[in-house]
This record gives C-alpha cells, structure tokens and sequence, in this order.
C-alpha cells in the first residue's frame, strides 16, 4: 500500500496545499509550528475520522485542536494506491459533532460504497487505536504491548481465523452470562424464601378468617341499637329548637317597634325626600364652588406687584409697534455689524511674509537689478554647461611585461626525459656481453644525452631573454581638462556671488540653486503684493464698521432707557422690552375681567344661600353635609324598619304554623347532648368498614395459596437449571483461556525473532538473550540477570519500540504492507543510536513507504 497524494482545504494553520508522497521515504524537515504533527494528524483523521466535542469535554480533543484557525473549510482529500486499485477519500469535518461530517470514496475514479467509516478498519485491518499503537508513531509512543485487535490479526494471520472472531469479547461474553446465571440464581433463591415466607402468612391468615366474620356480626348489631336511641334524642332537640327561633322572631319585632318611635321623635316634621336632599346637596356644593371662585376672582400679590411696576415703566407711555419694529432692525443691524467687525479682526494674514518685506523692502530698482544678474548667471552657465570638460591627446608610457614560462617548462621537462632516459641506457649497456651491442647502446646514450643538453640549453636562453625584458615604451591618447572652460566658470561664479550677497542671503534663502531660489523670491514678493493689498482694505473696513456700532449703540441705550431697561446686551433689552410690554397689557386685561366676574359670582351665591334657608326652615335643621347624611339615613332606616316590622311578624306567625307549636317544652328542659353519642356511632361504623375491608381483602389473599405453591415449585426447578448454565460458561471460558494461551505461545516466537533482526543495532546494550512472553512483553539477559526495557535509556527505549512495531508489522502483513507514520519519535536519540536507527528505516524502505516528519537536520534520515 501507498499513499499518492493529499490536499489539504482547512485543517489546523495548513490551508489550501498540496503534498506529493514519494515512495521510499518521505521525509518533511521543518521547524517547530510549521505543520508536520498537523499533515501526521490530517493522514490519520482522513482514514479514523475524529471524535464529536461536547461541552462537557474537559480534555482538548483533535476536532477542536485542528478546527481551521482563520475558518472556512474543515478537511481535505488524500490518495492512496492499494495493490492495483487507486482509492480517492474526501473528508469535511464539522466544527463539533462526527454526525454532520461528510465522506465521498472513490475508486479508479468511480464513486465507491465498499469503503465506510472507519476507512482505516477496511484498508488496514486495524482499529484505531491499533493503528496508532503500530503505524503511527510520535515521540510519546509506548515501547511494547499489543491490543486486542493486533493480536486478533496476527491470529488470523497464522492459524487463518474469522474475522470476526475476538476471544477477549467471546470471554467477556461468557464471563457476562456466568454472571447473569449467578445472579439470576441468587434472585431465584431469595424468591424462594419469600415465597415460602408469604405461603405461611397465608395460612395464618386462612385461620383468623372465622373469628374476623364473628367480630362484624357482633359490630353491625350494636350500630342498629344506636342509631334508634340517637334518632328519638334528635327529634326532641328539633322541638326545642323551633319554640327557640319562634321566640328569637318575637323578640326582634319587640325591638323594631322600639326602633320606629324613637326616629318619629327626632324628625317630627318627616324625612326629606331623595330629590329634595340631592338638591340642598347641589346648592351647598354650589355655595362652596363660588365661595372659592370668588377668592380666586383677584389678582396674586405677585401679579399685583408686577403690574405696579410696569405702570411705572410706561407712566411716560406704551411704545408703538413700529417703535418696537424699528429696535428689532437696530438690534438686527448692530449684531450684524459687530459679527462683520470680528470677521475683519478674525481675518488671517500672512504676518511673517508682511513683516519679512516691509522691514527689507524690494524696488523696483532692485528686482531689476535682480533680473539682470540672474540673465548673466544663466547665459554663461550656458556656455559653461556646453564646453566639455576634457580634451584629448596623444601621449608615451612605459608598461611592465608580464611573461609565461609555460614554454620554458615544456623544454625544461623534455630535457629530464632524455636525461632520464640516457642513464636508463647507461646502465642497460653495461649489462650487454657483445662489443657490437654496447657500440650501439653508446651511440644511442650520447644521442639523448646531446638531445637533452640542446633542450635545456635553448630553455635556458628563453628564460633569460624574458629574466631581463620586463618593460616596453607605447603609445597611447591622454586626457587632460580643458583650459577654455576656466574663464566660463569665473564668469557664472561672480554672477552667482552677486545673486547670493545681495539679494538671496538678504531675504534668508540658503543659495543653493540660485536659479529656483530666484524664481522663489519672485514669486513670494508677487504673494506679498497681494496680502499687503489685502490688509490695507480690511483695515479701512473695520474702522467704517467700529464708527457705525458706535453711533448706533449709543441710540439704542437711549430708547431703551427711557423704559427703564439697562442691559448691555441689545438682544436682551429688545426681548425684555417686548415681554414687559405685553405682560402689562395681559396684566391689565385680567384684573378687568376678574372684577366682572366678581361682580356676576356675588349675585348667583346669594341665590343660593335663599333656597338653602328655605330647606332650613322647613325640617327645622341646618343644612350641612353631616346632618343630610344622617337625616337621609334616618329616612331610609325608617322605610327598612317598617318594612322589617312587618316582615318579622309574618315570618313569625308563618313559622309557628308551619311546625305545628301548640304545646311548649316543659321549662327547664334542655338539648341532649348526641356529640358524644354521634362520635362512638361514627367510630362503630368505621370499625365496621374496616373490618369488611380486611375480610374481603383476607379472603381474597388466601384464593392465592395454590399459585404460590406451584410458583415455589418452578422456581426450584428454574434455580437448579441457572446453576447449571453457570457451571458450563464458566467451564468454556476456562477451556477457551487455556487454548489461546497455547496458541499465543505459538505466535510470540516469530514477532520475537524479527524483534532480535531489528535490534541487531543495539545488541551491545541488550546483551546475548532477548526473551517474549504470550503477551509480547520484552525482557532481556544482562549481567546474569533478566531485565525489563525499564532499565533502558530514553534512545535504546526508542530503538527498542521501533523494532518491536516493526516486528509486529512483519507477521501482520505478507505483502500488502502499510505506509508507516513518524511523527519526530527520535528525539531522545544520541548520534550513534540515530545512526541506527536510520540503517533500520532505509532498509525498510525498500518494501513500503515511510512518512517521517522532523524539525531537526541531525535527525534526518536521508541525510549523507
């Protein structure tokens, strides 16, 4: 297996990018927070998804961890080749919940249904937690140990299983049945002694039955006793009852008779009628309105004071409205005025400019002057800029020869050739026996000893020719400065000299571009021309203006004097004027009008005050609130008295027919007292229901006696068969144990010898004997004692653990091996130890892809 691809939409700080997985090993060399435990946490969530967050979550879970830091899309695709198909995942992830994730899977570009989540179960045969354990690998990675899934695999693997075959979930099963058996066996015994328990109390209540009916008979007959002595007892205390409320009716008319003379004495001349009382009720009101009225009919103190003082402002006469008109104007006029006046003074100058000018005034002399100086600078800085500033001439040096040996060195060289190969000849002529054959080898010698006598000899003239020759004389063109551009130059420094003293430095420019310092000046004296125009006429306009709201300020505290108002303020006294002026005439008008009104109210309460005497005299009392009250109730408790009076005496008579009173109780007598009695029959009678009750309810009870016999009999019968089932689950669990222990013994040795392959790097440290239990723990012999990986260093600890994952991975998987992911897991590791290790993984990367992230270079396993 091999992964392709991956693009990354959203995930963590990784937005929108591409990665290319190359076979082999894949390494990403990148600093800390550049996103390597991000792409490792992507691959991983692509094939396992990732967990929904809740709110009660108190641990940071990956959802959250790699939620898109700048939002937008949460997820990516990755491609992967599995034997010769190419699979395509496409993953978004929600922000919280796995539910609203979406998963598209396609194979050779075909939309594909094989693959469902999770996707890493189908492809690689391992959960998720395997799959960490094994194939994904970061620095906090445990040493050894498998779960139940490996060891599932590695099974399936050796003896070709079931998939679905999982012995910790079979034991588990078996141990959760045994359990339920026992308890349910448990259950069925405390049943049993209830249900013998309960069938006792059944037969104690089936014995109690006979003397229970005795008891209610008994009962039932003295309840009949009193209710006949408790009924004769109630209908005498009925008739001395009626005789009672037959005299409670007399009684009452008594009073009542009493009642109506004693109200025929206080109104000897009658009651007053209802209409008569509403109308002395609504002339008192009446009187009371316009008593009131006419208190308010006057002027206030206040409003008095205020109209005397007014007389007082105006005993020379009320103003007119055109006189109240024409002050308006003024005011108007000489606010406005005072607003032009400040605006003129408010006007901004150009007071550094006015200043520099009008203390160092500029003539037209001058600026003529100016004018002239500045055309002699440009016309020979013309000149000046048009002649060159160097000419041209030829000339003689003396230059240095520098020379090669290379020719030299060639001779030189051929020379020891021959010199070499006149001694070589030397000697083999000595060892020849002919005098013909040394002849010729001496004539051979002496022709390489002349050759390289020549050689040297012409390679030494050379070099001593070149030894001595070490400078020529040539010629060559000379440049020089021109001496017809000096008189120039003199020319256009004086005129600037002159530009600079006389007018540039005067008005305070520094005289570095005369030409633009020039042109500067200019235009600042034209600007200056123009504010000092300006100045001048603003000035001329705020004295008009001063001299105006003089003459008219002294008008306006004349008119308005003469009404007593002395207020600076225009505005103020034109106000103040016209409010005075029309408070008096509404002063005036309602002292008027109130004495009229006066007059009207005085003559309408005397009427009033007639009929109320009238009233008076007729029922012979005053006419007040308090007594109308009491004679209109006096009134009405005399027409309730009479009508009462005749009421009782009826009821009476009506009453004393309608229960037959002709023979009165002897005196004396009194009510029985039947409470006591009423309560002992109320008790009897709730003996009696209760007794009836418990009756019905114990026979009914003891109708269960049979189901309780032949529920006592199952249940026996039930509890003897969950004890035996719990005996045969415990039994298969037991037979189930030993076997898988025999056959993990079988599977260990092979994980182990590849483990020993593996760790071949670090045999130093682990010593001769490695040994492997069932359960794939490790131990060691060192020293002649066994010892845990405990013991070992944070390196040997990670070589270790990569040895034993890739161990593991070897027996899982025959060809179709999975890519490997190392999220940094080496950090711990010295130099010797991460050599290493990444002998280990390039071999291994030779059969499947490893993906290495790191931040470190010393750590890099492609490194050289």
């Amino acid at each position: 297996m091999k992964l392709v691809s991956a693009h990354i939409n959203g995930f963590g700080k990784i937005r929108d990018k591409d990665y290319c997985f190359e076979s082999g090993v894949f390494e990403v060399l990148a600093n800390n927070g550049e996103g390597k435990s991000t792409l490792a946490a992507f691959i991983k969530a692509m094939f396992y998804g990732m967990e929904t967050v809740k709110k009660s979550d108190t641990a940071f879970k990956d959802r959250a961890h790699y939620y898109p830091f700048a939002g937008g899309n949460f997820g990516g695709s990755i491609t992967f080749k599995l034997g010769d198909d190419t699979y395509r995942l496409e993953r978004e992830f929600a922000q919280s919940s796995a539910t609203n994730d979406t998963l598209l899977v396609y194979k050779n570009n075909n939309p594909d249904d094989s693959l469902k989540d999770p996707v890493g179960e189908k492809v690689f045969g391992l959960n998720k937690e395997s799959f960490e354990r094994l194939l994904f690998i970061d620095e906090k990675a445990v040493l050894t140990g498998t779960t139940t899934d490996i060891n599932k695999r590695l099974n399936n693997d050796v003896d070709n299983m079931a998939d679905d075959f999982d012995l910790d979930k079979v034991l588990k099963k078996l141990d959760t049945l045994a359990k339920e058996c026992e308890k349910d066996a448990k259950s069925r015994s405390s049943l049993q002694k209830e249900k013998n328990a309960e069938l006792a109390n059944l037969k104690t209540t089936e014995k109690g039955l006979k003397r229970l009916r005795e008891k209610l008979r008994d009962l039932q007959a003295d309840i009949k006793k009193n209710e006949r002595e408790l009924k004769l007892a109630g209908e005498r205390n009925i008739l001395i009852d009626n005789w009672q409320v037959y005299d409670s009716y007399i009684a009452e008319t008594t009073e009542l008779e009493a009642r109506k003379a004693e109200l025929e004495e206080t109104y000897k001349q009658g009651f007053p009628s209802e209409i008569e009382l509403k109308e002395v009720r609504k002339e008192l009101e009446s009187i009371r309105a316009k008593e009131e009225e006419l208190s308010r009919s006057v002027l206030t103190d206040e409003e008095e004071r205020k109209l005397d003082r007014l007389k007082e402002n105006f005993s020379f006469g009320e103003p007119t409205f055109e006189e109240l008109e024409e002050n308006k104007i003024s005011v108007k006029d000489l606010s406005n005025d005072n607003v032009r006046l400040e605006g003129l003074k408010e006007a901004e100058f150009d007071t550094k400019l006015l200043k520099k000018f009008n203390e160092r005034p500029l003539e037209d002399a001058d600026r003529g002057e100016l004018e002239k100086l500045i055309k002699r600078y440009k016309d020979a800085k013309e000149v000046y800029d048009r002649t060159p500033d160097t000419i041209q001439r030829e000339a003689k040096r003396t230059v240095e020869i520098k020379h090669s040996h290379k020719t030299e060195i060639i001779l030189f060289s051929f020379a020891g050739v021959f010199l070499a190969a006149w001694l070589a000849t030397a000697l083999w002529a000595d060892s020849l026996k002919t005098i013909l054959e040394a002849a010729y080898a001496y004539i051979a010698s002496l022709a390489l000893i002349c050759m390289s006598g020549i050689l040297f000899g012409v390679g030494l003239v050379i070099f001593l020719k070149k030894f001595f020759t070490k400078t020529r004389v040539e010629d060559y063109i000379e440049t020089v400065e021109n001496p017809d551009k000096l008189p120039v130059k003199n020319e256009m420094t004086d005129a600037e000299s002159a530009v600079k003293q006389r007018f540039l430095y005067k008005y305070d420019y520094p005289g570095e571009d005369v030409v633009l310092e020039v042109h500067d000046l200019k235009a600042e004296f034209a600007k200056y021309s123009l504010e000092n125009e300006r100045f001048n006429k603003n000035s001329s306009a705020a004295e008009a203006i001063a001299k105006d709201i003089e003459e008219r300020t002294a008008l306006l505290t004349r008119e308005f004097g003469k009404y007593g108002i002395k207020n600076t303020d225009f505005n103020e006294c034109e106000k103040e004027l016209e409010n005075n002026y029309n408070l008096f005439k509404e002063l005036r008008s309602k002292k008027e009008s109130l004495e009229e009104h006066a007059g009207n109210l005085k003559k309408d309460l005397q009427t009033c005050l007639e009929k109320k005497l009238d009233f008076e005299k007729k029922y012979l009392f005053e006419a007040n609130d308090e007594n109308l009250r009491k004679a209109e109730f006096a009134g009405r408790s005399y027409e309730n008295c009479l009508k009462e009076l005749e009421d009782k005496k009826k009821k009476a008579q009506n009453f004393k027919e309608e229960k037959a009173l002709t023979e009165r109780p002897a005196e004396g007598e009194v009510h029985t007292d039947l409470e006591e009695s009423e309560a002992r029959l109320k008790d009897m009678r709730r003996e009696e229901i209760t007794l009836a009750r418990q009756l019905s309810e114990d026979e009914e009870t003891v109708e269960k006696i049979p189901e309780v016999e032949l529920e006592l009999a199952e249940n026996a019968e039930k509890e003897k068969n969950l004890k035996k089932k719990k005996e045969s689950f415990n039994k298969t669990a037991d037979f189930l144990k030993l076997a898988e222990q025999k056959q993990k013994d079988r599977f260990a040795k092979p994980v182990k010898d590849r483990f020993v392959e593996y760790s071949a790097v670090i045999k130093s440290v682990l010593g001769q004997h490695i040994y492997m239990d069932k359960d794939y723990k490790i131990t060691y012999e060192k020293d002649g004692k066994i010892r845990k990986t405990d013991n070992l260093s944070s390196g040997e600890t990670a070589v270790c653990a990569l040895s034993f994952r890739l161990a593991v991975l070897d027996n899982m998987f025959d060809s179709e091996f999975p890519f490997v992911v190392l999220d940094d897991p080496f950090m711990a590791l010295d130099a010797d130890n991460m050599e290493a290790v990444r002998k280990i993984i390039n071999e291994l990367s030779k059969t499947r892809q490893v993906i290495y992230l790191t931040c470190s270079k010393e750590r890099s396993l492609v490194k050289n």
